[in-house]
Protein backbone atom coordinates (compact mmCIF):
# COMPACT_ATOMS: atom_id res chain seq x y z
CA UNK A 1 0.00 0.00 0.00
CA UNK A 2 1.32 3.46 -0.83
CA UNK A 3 0.41 7.03 0.05
CA UNK A 4 -1.84 9.01 -2.26
CA UNK A 5 0.26 12.12 -1.68
CA UNK A 6 3.78 11.94 -0.34
CA UNK A 7 4.62 13.83 2.82
CA UNK A 8 7.66 15.39 1.16
CA UNK A 9 5.45 16.81 -1.59
CA UNK A 10 3.10 18.41 0.93
CA UNK A 11 6.06 19.74 2.92
CA UNK A 12 7.59 21.27 -0.22
CA UNK A 13 4.28 22.86 -1.23
CA UNK A 14 3.80 24.37 2.25
CA UNK A 15 7.34 25.79 2.24
CA UNK A 16 6.66 27.47 -1.11
CA UNK A 17 3.37 28.89 0.19
CA UNK A 18 5.09 30.14 3.34
CA UNK A 19 7.64 32.05 1.27
CA UNK A 20 5.59 33.19 -1.72
CA UNK A 21 2.34 33.93 0.14
CA UNK A 22 3.42 37.09 2.00
CA UNK A 23 5.27 38.45 -1.04
CA UNK A 24 2.32 37.85 -3.34
CA UNK A 25 -0.05 39.25 -0.72
CA UNK A 26 1.84 42.52 -0.51
CA UNK A 27 2.08 42.80 -4.30
CA UNK A 28 -1.58 42.05 -4.95
CA UNK A 29 -2.66 44.23 -2.02
CA UNK A 30 -0.60 47.17 -3.22
CA UNK A 31 -1.89 46.74 -6.77
CA UNK A 32 -5.46 46.76 -5.50
CA UNK A 33 -4.69 49.77 -3.33
CA UNK A 34 -3.40 51.85 -6.22
CA UNK A 35 -6.86 51.96 -7.71
CA UNK A 36 -8.51 52.76 -4.37
CA UNK A 37 -5.69 55.15 -3.38
CA UNK A 38 -5.04 53.20 -0.17
CA UNK A 39 -1.82 51.40 -1.05
CA UNK A 40 -0.44 51.05 2.47
CA UNK A 41 -3.64 49.70 4.01
CA UNK A 42 -4.37 47.22 1.23
CA UNK A 43 -0.73 46.11 1.07
CA UNK A 44 -0.83 45.36 4.80
CA UNK A 45 -4.10 43.48 4.35
CA UNK A 46 -2.51 41.51 1.53
CA UNK A 47 0.48 40.76 3.74
CA UNK A 48 -1.81 39.49 6.49
CA UNK A 49 -3.64 37.24 4.05
CA UNK A 50 -0.35 36.06 2.55
CA UNK A 51 0.97 35.21 6.01
CA UNK A 52 -1.76 32.58 6.28
CA UNK A 53 0.52 30.40 4.16
CA UNK A 54 3.29 30.85 6.70
CA UNK A 55 0.89 30.10 9.56
CA UNK A 56 -0.25 26.99 7.72
CA UNK A 57 3.34 25.78 7.45
CA UNK A 58 3.95 26.39 11.15
CA UNK A 59 0.79 24.45 12.03
CA UNK A 60 1.97 21.63 9.76
CA UNK A 61 5.27 21.46 11.64
CA UNK A 62 3.49 21.49 15.02
CA UNK A 63 0.98 18.86 13.93
CA UNK A 64 3.72 16.57 12.64
CA UNK A 65 5.62 17.01 15.90
CA UNK A 66 2.54 16.02 17.90
CA UNK A 67 1.84 13.00 15.70
CA UNK A 68 5.48 11.90 15.77
CA UNK A 69 5.56 12.18 19.57
CA UNK A 70 2.19 10.63 20.51
CA UNK A 71 1.41 8.55 17.43
CA UNK A 72 -1.31 9.01 14.86
CA UNK A 73 -4.05 6.94 16.52
CA UNK A 74 -3.87 8.11 20.13
CA UNK A 75 -6.32 10.11 22.18
CA UNK A 76 -3.48 12.31 23.42
CA UNK A 77 -2.54 13.31 19.88
CA UNK A 78 -6.17 14.08 19.06
CA UNK A 79 -6.58 16.15 22.23
CA UNK A 80 -3.39 18.15 21.66
CA UNK A 81 -4.30 18.73 18.00
CA UNK A 82 -7.83 19.81 18.96
CA UNK A 83 -6.50 22.27 21.55
CA UNK A 84 -3.89 23.63 19.15
CA UNK A 85 -6.30 24.20 16.26
CA UNK A 86 -9.05 25.54 18.54
CA UNK A 87 -6.63 28.09 19.96
CA UNK A 88 -5.46 29.19 16.53
CA UNK A 89 -9.03 29.34 15.24
CA UNK A 90 -10.17 31.34 18.27
CA UNK A 91 -7.38 33.87 17.91
CA UNK A 92 -7.97 34.19 14.15
CA UNK A 93 -11.71 34.65 14.72
CA UNK A 94 -11.15 37.28 17.39
CA UNK A 95 -8.74 39.23 15.19
CA UNK A 96 -11.03 39.01 12.16
CA UNK A 97 -14.06 40.02 14.23
CA UNK A 98 -12.28 43.02 15.67
CA UNK A 99 -11.11 44.09 12.22
CA UNK A 100 -14.59 43.72 10.71
CA UNK A 101 -16.21 45.61 13.61
CA UNK A 102 -13.77 48.49 13.15
CA UNK A 103 -14.83 48.79 9.48
CA UNK A 104 -18.59 48.64 10.20
CA UNK A 105 -20.48 51.90 9.73
CA UNK A 106 -21.85 53.38 12.95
Amino acid sequence: MHEIVRTATVQHTFVILAIVGPIAGVCFGAAAGIRARRVRRTALTGLAIGCLGTANYLLWILYNGVVNHFGLDTVAAAAVSLAMFALVGGVAGAVAGKRLRSKAPH
